[in-house]
């Protein structure tokens, strides 16, 4: 959902590059949980002008995230079914269903 995140409304050599310094910055999703929104934002400013949103985003989405499963992983969605894992994505901050889309 992070890589989504940094992909929407920026171009692909863009996105990839805001990814990969999200990653180097934060090697774990534990340590972007951790994290406040503003420094979130510094490695992924060559994303455009919505880093700011892009952060919160982020920061929002893990915090749901985190507060259901206890630490920032999808992994409890492999035992749910099909629908409660839909519901449990369309639940969260942002998420559309229209092509896996994210709005902020």
């Amino acid at each position: 959902m992070l890589f989504i995140i940094c992909s929407t409304k920026t171009g692909e050599a863009s996105y990839r590059s805001t990814f990969r310094s999200l990653k180097k910055t934060f090697p774990t999703h534990l340590h972007i949980a951790e994290a406040p929104a503003e420094y979130i934002a510094r490695p992924i400013v060559s994303g455009g002008p919505v880093e700011t949103r892009k952060a919160k985003a982020i920061r929002n989405l893990l915090d749901v995230i985190v507060e259901e499963f206890g630490e920032p992983t999808l992994k409890p969605l492999h035992k749910m079914s099909d629908e409660e894992a839909e519901a449990f994505l369309l639940s969260l901050p942002g998420v559309g269903k229209e092509s896996g889309a994210l709005r902020f």
